[in-house]
């Protein structure tokens, strides 16, 4: 039986898990009833559902009693003015306005803080972010920037997560030093 473990939520409100193997899985019902889980494409937050997990699982529940992410890693967070929600199913969601002003917000485990947010500034992917903000300008979502303002714009959430993660894991480093 595989076991998953709960890892965030992409920008579509999907939750995602992860397996022992690594593998992300998404849950095309948006965490209502029962999961129904499908292979993360590219193996990334970003990536789109691609074939559904065949096989019995059982997903892995959080510990509310489990410590969340410490003053340190908070402080780091608020310092490069993202807001942090600690959440008590044991996630963390990350909030900052990008410079065209989208509220960019994700979510990620507390358990393995760090490792998570790297995971998901490696993961994001530019062009996906533009199409997403593209597909949802045509279907008429009022306020969405021309594409020249989302290119840049995604370019800038891009190293804002690449920043943040930078710097907690230079703090895990010196903890770790």
């Amino acid at each position: 039986m595989k076991k998953l473990k709960p890892v965030g939520v992409d920008d579509w409100g999907r939750p995602f898990y992860k397996d022992e193997d690594g593998k992300l899985w998404k849950d095309i019902n948006l965490g209502t009833g029962a999961p129904s889980l499908y292979r993360a494409s590219s193996n990334s937050f970003d990536g789109e559902p691609d074939y559904p997990l065949e096989e019995e699982f059982e997903a892995v529940t959080k510990d509310p009693a489990r410590p969340q992410i410490g003053d340190k890693y908070r402080e780091i967070c608020e310092r490069l003015e993202w807001s942090v929600t600690e959440e008590d199913d044991g996630t963390v969601e990350l909030e900052k306005y990008s410079p065209a002003g989208e509220d960019f917000i994700f979510t990620v485990d507390a358990e393995g803080f760090v490792d998570n947010v790297k995971e998901y500034a490696a993961s994001f992917d530019i062009d996906d972010h533009i199409a997403m903000w593209i597909e949802a300008k045509q279907n008429g979502t009022a306020g969405v920037p021309s594409a020249r303002e989302l290119v840049k714009d995604a370019e800038d959430i891009d190293k804002m997560l690449q920043e943040l993660a930078a710097a907690l894991f230079a703090a895990e480093c010196e903890e770790d030093a």
